[in-house]
């Protein structure tokens, strides 16, 4: 049995801010808990993917000297959940990103640095979109479905 989705997303702006990071958790784990075909341990995924995002949206914002907003937005399609998180702090190379943080024992005793490797590693798929105004997150998490 499919749960009843929302027919159009949910956009929420937040303060760039790292206090502002529990509500877009909160906030997408709400949206995102009413798909029954979403498991506890994927909603669960998806919350802390989507805080590593925010986390680094918010981070590189205090980059930059003028106040920006952090966007959020989480939509539903037939097939999977999908989470953009957007900031306007100029773009980074995603190639520069260290996956090794998560299998190299002595890089996964430093505190910082999970960030992007976390969010490939619980997302079933993980696109950066840099360009010079900011850069985008897509979270893409599959829904399961009876067969």
């Amino acid at each position: 049995m499919s749960s009843a989705l929302p027919t159009s997303g949910i956009r929420l702006e937040i303060p760039a801010r790292v206090d502002y990071v529990a509500v877009a958790r909160l906030v997408v784990g709400a949206v995102a808990s009413s798909d029954t075909d979403l498991s506890e341990a994927r909603l669960e995924d998806l919350k802390l993917a989507v805080t590593e995002a925010c986390t680094n949206a918010v981070q590189a914002q205090a980059s930059v000297t003028q106040e920006y907003r952090v966007v959020v937005d989480c939509a539903f399609t037939p097939d999977a959940i999908v989470v953009d998180v957007a900031d306007q702090a100029g773009g980074f190379d995603p190639g520069d990103a260290d996956d090794s943080v998560l299998i190299d024992d002595r890089k996964i005793a430093n505190e910082g640095g999970w960030g992007i490797p976390l969010i490939k590693t619980l997302s079933d798929e993980a696109e950066f979109m840099a360009k010079n105004s900011g850069t985008t997150v897509r979270l893409i998490f599959y829904r399961a479905h009876d067969t």
